[in-house]
């Protein structure tokens, strides 16, 4: 009905062109009572409308796109060369003739590892960059002393010093001077702090993460989530975000707290079974967020898949679980687990396999 209200399918097509003739000018079409039918008027006897436009330049001014764009600060004129300091851990201090010692000094050197194959390809490239490396000692709570005493134009780091981290970015923020933030996911450090650079996400984004990812693939689940007695501000920031996605019309179903106490003696005998939904699909959340949690992801792990009983069962958890030494794979296998990530990291992507092969043969 549509198209032939649109267009008269019968109708021949136009040509256009020099000899193409204009079309008479038609005006209204009116009812003639004396001869009971509608005929057009050909005579057109109405005065035309005339639109005359008056320019007052005596009064306001023109509004321009300058008016309506957000305010932005000036551009920083480009330097010929940028120097750059690199905070890490290497804690030179605690240096034994057998060499390094300990995840912080390991992380530090790899990280260096990296950065320096970084810097050859910004020095191909023509970047003119004075790299200062500043050994941090990891835990000291203070500003390195080169660091307040020289003048930069950039802090690479500190890597995973809360503490350090903090003192930094309040150092950055009074001196304007931009500060990046490359592995601790932290939020407080970066609030209303215009200098401060975070590359890894934080606690918050991995919760919202998942909660999304849940409403999104699995938005008729059984949601649980599991937390420790002596440690539930993590699940805190869960509950808060999943209010404000119900809020705002997720459809996530309500989420269950399930508080276990690791201190109990009877704590290796707890029973999912009764959290576990025998119609619906059930998710289960474990924010275990520290490296230091193996032991005990490893028996939450153990307890589900207990209960599990053929149930289907979807567990959410932490990329720090990629990392333990202790992972019983066949509960990641029974258990679906899921996992988020800091990174992505593209194995198949050539850029990256050139860096590794270039980094290990460094």
């Amino acid at each position: 009905l549509l198209s032939l209200v649109a267009c008269d399918p019968y109708k021949k097509t136009t040509k256009s062109g020099p000899d193409e003739k204009l079309e008479e000018i038609l005006g209204n079409v009116k009812f003639d009572h004396k001869t009971g039918s509608y005929e057009v008027q050909k005579r057109l006897d109405q005065k035309m409308d005339t639109v005359y436009w008056e320019i007052n330049n005596a009064g306001f001014s023109p509004i321009t796109s300058d008016e309506l764009s957000r305010v932005v600060k000036p551009e920083r004129e480009f330097k010929s060369s940028y120097k750059v300091a690199l905070l890490l851990p290497f804690q030179g201090g605690m240096l034994k003739s057998g060499g390094h010692q300990g995840a912080e000094q390991e992380r530090a050197l790899h990280f260096f590892g990296g950065a320096q194959i970084a810097m050859d390809e910004l020095d191909a490239e023509g970047h003119n960059l004075e790299i200062e490396v500043i050994d941090a000692n990891y835990g000291a709570d203070q500003i390195p002393v080169t660091l307040s005493r020289g003048e930069y134009d950039c802090i690479l780091g500190p890597l995973r010093d809360r503490k350090l981290l903090s003192r930094v970015a309040s150092f950055a923020k009074e001196n304007q001077l931009p500060m990046v933030s490359p592995l601790y996911p932290s939020n407080n450090t970066i609030s209303e702090n215009p200098y401060h650079i975070q590359i890894s996400p934080s606690y918050e984004n991995h919760c919202r993460t998942i909660l999304e990812h849940i409403a999104t693939t699995r938005p008729f689940a059984r949601v649980s989530i599991v937390g420790r007695a002596s440690k539930q501000s993590r699940i805190s920031e869960f509950v808060n975000l999943h209010k404000d996605l119900q809020t705002k019309g997720s459809s996530l179903d309500s989420l269950h707290q399930i508080i276990v106490n690791t201190n109990d003696s009877e704590f290796n005998k707890f029973d999912f079974s009764e959290y576990v939904d025998t119609i619906r699909e059930n998710v289960i959340i474990v924010p275990a967020f520290s490296g230091a949690d193996a032991s005990y992801v490893n028996s939450i792990l153990r307890l589900i898949s207990i209960s599990n009983r053929n149930n289907s069962i979807t567990v959410y958890g932490m990329p720090a679980w990629k990392n333990f030494n202790n992972n019983n794979y066949e509960y990641f296998k029974n258990l679906n687990v899921h996992l988020t990530s800091d990174f992505h990291v593209d194995e198949i992507f050539p850029a990256v396999s050139s860096f590794q092969k270039t980094f290990y043969s460094k």
